[in-house]
């Protein structure tokens, strides 16, 4: 439908946005991604696929996610990530917020980190917890309200934030 509008969302193009065409009423009109419906959208390609490559070739892992919440069930770890019930119930409830959220968070992301070398199912995790910061930070970032922020990635995008944003 965007497309057929006029927009173009290719790499290399800056054409989100269509022309009314109308003779009396000139305006442009702006395509933006709804941060919440988005981070439902990876978090539920994320959990059906299983495996997603990024860019750079590496193997961006469903089941360390899996093995992270066994860990923290079964193994007495606690790495405060709120994946008590997340995991399994992601099937049921693909479009929640909140579940999608926690699941693509900066505490997974710690988590993952922290298992690097001590335990032996975790090798190759490093773009899985990559993925889940960038996810992380995009949602804050596009989700955020706030002129300031102590957190870097929880201020509305500005002329200064844009420039910590982009060197990230």
């Amino acid at each position: 439908m965007c497309t057929s509008l006029g927009a173009n969302f290719n790499l290399g193009h800056n054409a989100a946005f269509f022309s009314s065409n109308h003779p009396k009423n000139e305006k442009m009109f702006c395509f933006y991604d709804d941060p919440s419906h988005m981070i439902k959208l990876v978090q539920n390609a994320f959990g059906d696929k299983k495996i997603i490559v990024n860019g750079n070739g590496q193997k961006i892992r469903w089941d360390y996610i899996q093995k992270l919440y066994e860990k923290e069930n079964c193994g007495g770890l606690r790495a405060a990530t709120k994946l008590q019930t997340n995991i399994s119930i992601i099937t049921m409830r693909k479009m929640n917020v909140r579940l999608a959220a926690q699941l693509l968070s900066n505490s997974v992301c710690d988590a993952l980190l922290y298992l690097n070398g001590s335990y032996p199912n975790f090798e190759g995790y490093l773009a899985t917890a990559e993925f889940c910061l960038i996810f992380n930070n995009a949602f804050d970032i596009l989700n955020s309200r706030k002129q300031l922020s102590i957190k870097p990635f929880n201020s509305s995008i500005n002329e200064n934030t844009f420039k910590n944003i982009v060197i990230s």
